[in-house]
């Protein structure tokens, strides 16, 4: 099966994303500084009270660990996409608005674009993401390969030969259609 597909700056944030998400744990990391972060403003109060401070400080501080031990996750979300955004611009600026063509099939997947060629056999593949909105190969080289299902002919039959390629291959194929970051 032969696919065609331009990609965008918003495919590779995506797929930047994905991949810290999936790859990183960056979700865990979250949620630990968040809490670290929030513990660390409640101590800092009380270390200025028992210094002498006054109760002003105590309230001050645990008023900011309490905030960002409820609102922190949703700032270092935002803080994260824009570090991740601003690494794609960096990295993949050169791929934006380029044309992909994905051969597929059974025994290897073949990439062109203008820029590079790349061939692997499907042995090569750790595991099949689908989301709502794109498809990825992860190969045992550590990158992952996206496929935005928006652009493409025919998402049901690219579906049916991924799986079909994740069966053969006894690798796992995850459905995460309501995946957002």
């Amino acid at each position: 099966m032969s696919l065609e597909y331009r990609t965008d700056k918003e495919d590779y944030i995506y797929y930047t994303l994905f991949s810290a998400a999936v790859v990183s744990n960056i979700r865990e990391n979250i949620r630990r500084k968040r809490l670290l972060y929030g513990v660390v403003f409640i101590a800092l109060g009380f270390l200025f009270k028992e210094s002498g401070s006054g109760n002003g400080s105590l309230y001050y501080f645990a008023t900011a660990g309490v905030v960002f031990m409820v609102f922190g996750g949703w700032y270092l979300k935002i803080r994260y996409r824009n570090f991740y955004a601003s690494y794609a611009e960096k990295t993949f600026s050169a791929n934006f608005n380029k044309y992909v063509t994905l051969d597929i099939s059974d025994e290897e997947l073949q990439i062109n674009t203008e820029l590079h060629s790349l061939r692997f056999s499907t042995r090569e593949t750790e595991a099949i993401f689908e989301t709502g909105t794109y498809y990825f190969i992860k190969r045992s080289a550590g990158f992952m390969i996206f496929i935005p299902k928006l652009r493409i002919q025919d998402p049901g039959a690219v579906k049916q030969l991924l799986q079909a390629i994740a069966e053969q291959q006894q690798k796992p194929y995850q459905e995460l259609l309501n995946w957002k970051w």
